[in-house]
Order: structure tokens, then sequence, then C-alpha cells
């Protein structure tokens, strides 16, 4: 029905958003399968929307963390990254992002660098417990503390730092 919708409507950015979520859950299925599908979707989610439209921001904002994943997963690290900082130079404190950046910087050895990603998202985390937010995207880490703490304790042990590490794993 997406894809029908597409067809008919190829400017709603929306219907191009809910294509690629569909698509998602099959990524770690059968990633060079399905990722040049999402990233499609993803793409035209993304040029079809704008960041400056209230109506269209959370989208947008989405379609940035879809394309940020998929290449994270395919092991694109700096494009990854990118899309990364696009996303969060639009909210600073877009929690799936955040948790990204924690995730890309280990990938790349940047141990000190991925705890203070996590360190970041455990901040806004925190924050969005407290005040939960009206304008938000949908989130896949609206609490995910421990994953982040988890990371940093990986990331200070590959950094041959085993007494932080412990800290954090406690945590």
């Amino acid at each position: 029905l997406l894809k029908k919708q597409v067809a008919e409507e190829p400017e709603n950015g929306f219907a191009w958003f809910n294509l690629a979520q569909v698509l998602r859950p099959r990524l770690l299925d059968d990633l060079d399968k399905y990722a040049p599908e999402f990233t499609e979707a993803a793409r035209k989610a993304l040029a079809c929307t704008s960041a400056d439209n209230v109506r269209q921001r959370n989208t947008h904002l989405m379609a940035l963390d879809q394309l940020a994943w998929v290449s994270f997963y395919r092991g694109e690290y700096a494009q990854a990254r990118e899309w990364v900082n696009r996303a969060l130079e639009i909210k600073p404190d877009y929690l799936d992002p955040l948790m990204l950046a924690g995730h890309i910087h280990s990938k790349q050895q940047e141990y000190e660098e991925a705890i203070r990603a996590y360190q970041r998202y455990l901040d806004a985390q925190r924050a969005f417990a407290a005040n939960p937010q009206v304008d938000t995207p949908m989130l896949y880490h609206p609490d995910s503390r421990a994953t982040a703490l988890f990371g940093m304790g990986l990331a200070a042990e590959m950094d041959q730092d085993s007494a932080t590490a412990r800290e954090y794993y406690s945590k």
C-alpha cells in the first residue's frame, strides 16, 4: 500500500518515511538486499520535507536518523556521522542520533569521544524523562540509559581503563 501511495503521491515525504520504516526491520535480516530500497525511501522523505516547516520537521528529522542508522549498519561511519550531525544541528537533544554518535565513535575506536557522546545522550535523556516533549520525533531510544552506560563501559574497557569501565558497568 505504501508503494502504491508513493507512486501516486511522489512528493509525500511522510509516505516515503513510512515506507522506509516498514523496511527498517528487514535491514537486520538482509542488509544488502533491503538497504538500497530503504535508503532511497529515506532520501526521498528527506528531500520532500523541511526542518523549517513545523508540520514536516519531525519527518525530516526521522529521515535523517534513518539514513544515519543504515549508514552505520553498512559500516559507512563517516556518512553516518554526517547524518547524525545534520540531525543534531536541527535538534541538539534528539536522543536517537545522540545514541548513534556513541556507537559510531566506539566502532572507530574513538573511546573518549564515545564516552562523551553517550554522556550527552544520558543528559538529554534525563531532561526528556523529566519533561517529555510534545514536539518530538518518534524515538527508538527514549530510555536506553543501560545501553549508553554499557557503551561507556565498553569504550573505557577498550581504552584500557578498567576501573572506569567497572564504574560504568555497575551503574
